[in-house]
């Protein structure tokens, strides 16, 4: 099923809802799921990104 994405941001998988409410109140995406990490129980908070304008890839590992 295609669905029209509205909003300039979009999330999905667990903890969708906490993600997308999360950017709506202003966070970015990386701290959206962060966030949705800290309350959902199947959505984990470390988080691998691309910064598209410092072309910076972060890649999160579990702690020790």
């Amino acid at each position: 099923i295609l669905m029209p994405i509205e909003k300039s941001f979009h999330s999905e998988g667990s903890g969708w809802q906490i993600a997308f409410a999360g950017m709506h109140m202003g966070l970015s995406a990386v701290d959206a799921v962060k966030l949705a990490g800290e309350i959902e129980v199947n959505t984990n908070s470390l988080v691998d990104y691309y910064n598209v304008e410092t072309q910076e890839y972060v890649e999160t590992t579990f702690p020790d």
